[in-house]
């Protein structure tokens, strides 16, 4: 890839806050990050919305990138240039944390022929 990827990226905080905060960059990713794995493209965005965004920052480690056309969740050790394509627009959203319902581990427990949960909730 020798030149810069136009896309636009913004934040989905649906989850995460009432009171949403937009951030939309619109950019060209360098060429030079061509082979820098897609994480970049995170933590490039996460540091200038948490520059806007001080007293509320957002931890890159718990974020994940969609690629809006499709729904795709980028692998961010894939290649900058293999991971988007020119004018995609990207969402950065909270990774969701994957909770399990005791019903649900209950018929894992019966199918694994363990015996299931006492109570509460588990997080996988």
């Amino acid at each position: 890839m020798g030149e810069p990827i136009p896309v636009t990226i913004k934040f989905d905080e649906d989850r995460y806050n009432e009171d949403k905060r937009v951030f939309v960059v619109k950019m060209s990713l360098p060429a030079s990050w061509a082979a820098k794995p897609a994480a970049k493209i995170l933590k490039y965005y996460v540091k200038k919305f948490n520059e806007n965004y001080p007293d509320d920052p957002v931890d890159a480690t718990k974020c994940r990138i969609m690629i809006d056309r499709d729904r795709t969740i980028i692998n961010l050790e894939t290649p900058v240039a293999n991971a988007v394509a020119p004018h995609d627009e990207l969402t950065i959203s909270l990774d969701p944390e994957h909770e399990l319902h005791e019903a649900d581990l209950h018929e894992a427990a019966l199918q694994d022929k363990l015996p299931p949960p006492k109570s509460g909730k588990a997080s996988v």
